[in-house]
């Protein structure tokens, strides 16, 4: 049940066309942390959905950042304090 709404409600789809399911690995760490906050919180699958596509948004653009920052010369690169785990 969960993960056929999951599968109507997000671009969620097996990358093989077997009798089991098998997504792409881009997909364990935001399920992991939905359903830990489901779990939590007690939050419905449509929250769930939304928290899914949310923290994959977020992914994509912290890999943007790092591409961004490799790019720039060394002298200009942000002093890295250790807090942020994008870094």
């Amino acid at each position: 049940m969960i993960a056929s709404f999951l599968l109507s409600r997000l671009s969620l789809q097996p990358t093989l066309a077997a009798p089991e399911s098998v997504f792409s690995a881009e997909w364990v760490a935001p399920l992991r942390a939905a359903g830990k906050l489901r779990l939590e919180f007690d939050l419905d699958l449509f929250t769930v959905a939304i928290l899914l596509g949310k923290f994959q948004r977020i992914e994509l653009l912290e890999r943007q950042l790092q591409q961004l920052r490799a790019q720039l010369p060394a002298h200009l690169r942000p002093q890295s304090t250790g807090d942020d785990p994008a870094r």
